[in-house]
């Protein structure tokens, strides 16, 4: 995407399975969650791990659970256990 403009900083953790990034889970990817309907295109990126991004990739109902994952993480909900 062209002309865009980051705010803030990258999350810590990551946004599906909450584990925090470090020297041997780093953050491979990042999911995006958009609004329409808006003068300009608006965006919130995620940062998800290595883990994660395969289970994406993989499809199907894992690929609905990270989906999830992100969208608890974007709304500000607790982990779950």
């Amino acid at each position: 995407m062209m002309n865009e403009l980051h705010i803030g900083e990258k999350n810590k953790v990551c946004a599906a399975c909450r584990l925090p990034f470090d020297l041997t889970r780093k953050d491979a990817g990042a999911v995006r969650i958009g609004f329409e309907n808006l003068p300009v295109n608006f965006f919130f990126e995620y940062q998800i791990c290595a883990v994660c991004l395969a289970t994406y990739k993989r499809g199907g109902a894992d690929r609905d659970c990270v989906l999830a994952g992100v969208a608890a993480f974007h709304e500000g909900e607790e982990a779950s256990q």
